[in-house]
């Protein structure tokens, strides 16, 4: 049985991230899922448990094209994979004021699953 501590339901991110690590290093990563809480992505670079970054998600909108949103958050937990890393981020807070595009688009990928 898989142990799932995750506090709200994960969606699949139609999009791309960046990640800006506090040495200002950044890196591309491709999304995974994302939920309220967090995001998982596949990265070519290893990060460290409890590292904070800076993540900005790049979403794609088809009737504005791509519309990036950043959140702070902390790496939770990683697993190699061949070259690359599956990382686990937690959000470290999501303002509804700053964050509306990210809180939206879960909502609507949420919405569209009901909806299935």
């Amino acid at each position: 049985m898989v142990n799932n501590r995750r506090q709200s339901p994960r969606l699949v991110l139609s999009g791309w991230v960046e990640v800006l690590t506090d040495s200002r290093e950044k890196i591309e990563v491709s999304g995974i899922n994302i939920g309220s809480g967090g995001i998982g992505v596949y990265s070519p670079a290893k990060l460290e448990i409890d590292e904070e970054v800076v993540l900005t998600l790049h979403f794609i909108d088809y009737q504005v094209g791509k519309v990036p949103e950043s959140a702070r958050a902390v790496v939770r937990w990683i697993k190699p994979i061949g070259n690359y890393f599956e990382i686990g981020f937690k959000f470290k807070s999501i303002d509804p004021d700053h964050q509306a595009l990210l809180l939206a688009y879960m909502e609507s990928r949420k919405k569209e699953l009901t909806d299935e």
